[in-house]
């Protein structure tokens, strides 16, 4: 991999060179998305690229890991030992060998306890949770970690072939359904506007996380049975959602019960193209207005996320 020259580095702001003396929220100092992880990450990514000291980077992990780090059942590639794992592994120093095994010993009785749980609510016939299976909640997300830690272990296989198994049709009041398909709204909440739930086509929350990595684990030549089939029938889906025009490909971020049994997006899809403008108006046939009413924005499921993150102050 080609490092960046040093003449390319951007200036840091000074808040982001000390950690603070104390955690600003009971959840920052485990927090990839907003909090000690995700700066701790920038610096160590900054210190392999000879553009910054590795004492900085060494301070930011010091901070990430002065409080008990956890490994309950919510933790996940953005908050607890996967988080702190995952920045602490990229840094490949040796300083952190300790605290990288005890974190690898945590993450996989996690593993096997969500994929336990995995497989019995499919064998039960339920439609899953997003954070079942998605990359920010999810066993994408600890599948992500595996695969680059422990790339032939047992358990990054066990997340591939539980992620070939997601892509078996579900029967769902009668309907046949993609495996990955929920009965709740893009927020992972009950919802009348979502009557049927909905399929996911993000990469965050939906089902391209896991064709992401199904993808990334072929291609370093770790494979599953079925592997090939559960990538094609994910693909395949995708392309019954593509939308062309002469200067773009695109997909739409959802699509509801309704769509499913149409086979086709119909008038009151969401915002179907997300690079329009707000207002912008659909051709016909294909996607509706940016802002159609009544279906809501797709958010992240860390609803303890502060408002404002520590780095905007």
């Amino acid at each position: 991999m080609t490092r960046p020259s040093p003449h390319s580095a951007v200036e840091v702001p000074d808040r982001l060179l000390r950690p603070p003396a104390s955690d600003p929220d009971p959840r920052w100092g485990q927090s990839l998305s907003y909090g000690a992880p995700g700066i701790a990450l920038l610096h160590i990514e900054r210190a392999r690229a000879g553009l910054g000291p590795w004492k900085v980077a060494h301070a930011w992990a010091a901070a990430m890991t002065r409080a008990p780090v956890t490994a309950n059942p919510g933790s996940s590639m953005f908050h607890g030992a996967p988080a702190v794992a995952f920045a602490l592994q990229a840094a490949d120093h040796p300083g952190y060998a300790g605290a990288l095994a005890a974190l690898d010993d945590a993450i996989t009785r996690l593993t096997r306890r969500r994929l336990d749980q995995a497989h019995a609510r499919i064998d039960r016939g339920d439609l899953p949770q997003l954070r079942e299976y998605d990359l920010i909640n999810g066993l994408t997300g600890l599948g992500r970690y595996l695969l680059q830690s422990h790339p032939d272990g047992t358990e990054t296989r066990s997340v591939l072939s539980y992620l070939v198994r997601l892509t078996e049709p579900l029967n769902a009041d009668g309907e046949t359904l993609p495996g990955w398909w929920t009965g709740a709204d893009p927020t992972g909440q009950p919802s009348q506007r979502f009557p049927g739930g909905h399929g996911n086509l993000g990469i965050a929350h939906g089902i391209t996380g896991p064709l992401a990595l199904l993808a990334l684990a072929m291609n370093q030549g770790v494979t599953v049975p079925g592997h090939t089939d559960a990538i094609g029938h994910i693909c395949a889906w995708l392309d019954t959602w593509r939308h062309d025009s002469d200067t773009k490909t695109w997909w739409p971020p959802w699509i509801t019960r309704e769509e499913h049994r149409a086979g086709r997006c119909a008038g009151h899809c969401a915002r179907r193209d997300p690079s329009a403008p707000p207002g912008a108006t659909a051709p016909p046939g294909t996607h509706a207005p940016s802002n159609s009413p009544g279906t809501p924005p797709a958010t992240p499921n860390d609803s303890a996320s502060p408002s404002r993150p520590y780095w905007a102050a």
